[in-house]
């Protein structure tokens, strides 16, 4: 049974002779003790209990708010490596794209220079081929000149006469005709 306060306002002691009795009052203030100290321990118990409870919740966020915390680090290192791998691969695309494109132009100018090369080596070739197709002309024409120069001495020549003219023809006409395609062929060139 719990008392009110205004049953303890309202409490009337019964009178006797030399006042209120004793017995009665020291009844109900131990009564009164008893169920303000009920009531504080009671309280005090409660109050224990939501300490222990607000330690708990308290320890419970603490520990919630350094998950939050690390999650948060781990979040921003992965945000970091993140950020990083991918200036890392444009970084490597585009030291790629240099390298092909030094790559391009290096066989370029070797290319240019080769082609280069082979004009100067070609133009070479081509002059030494002429040089040469002149110097047959050149040697074919002095041969017959001196082949005819031969022939007029050799008919002018008294003790030569004795050879038959037959076979100094013969041999003039293969000589002509030696001579005559080879320079049909110069003209052709």
């Amino acid at each position: 049974m719990s008392i009110s306060i205004p049953q303890i306002r309202d409490k009337e002691f019964s009178t006797k002779v030399f006042g209120y009795s004793k017995r009665e009052v020291k009844e109900f203030l131990e009564f009164v003790a008893n169920e303000i100290y009920q009531d504080r321990l009671a309280h005090s118990e409660i109050k224990e209990k939501e300490t222990k409870e607000k330690e708990y919740i308290s320890d419970k966020a603490k520990q919630a708010e350094q998950s939050v915390e690390a999650l948060e680090r781990r979040e921003e290192l992965i945000h970091k490596t993140l950020l990083f791998a991918e200036n890392a691969k444009a970084e490597m695309i585009s030291n790629a794209r240099k390298e092909a494109e030094n790559i391009i132009r290096e066989a370029e100018v070797k290319a240019r220079k080769t082609i280069n090369e082979a004009r100067h080596y070609l133009n070479q070739l081509d002059y030494q081929f002429l040089k040469l197709k002149e110097e047959k002309r050149m040697f074919l024409l002095q041969t017959a000149s001196q082949f005819k120069a031969y022939l007029e001495r050799i008919e002018k020549d008294p003790t030569l006469a004795r050879i038959n003219e037959a076979n100094v023809q013969e041999g003039l006409k293969k000589i002509k005709a030696d001579i005559k395609p080879k320079q049909e062929e110069k003209d052709e060139d």
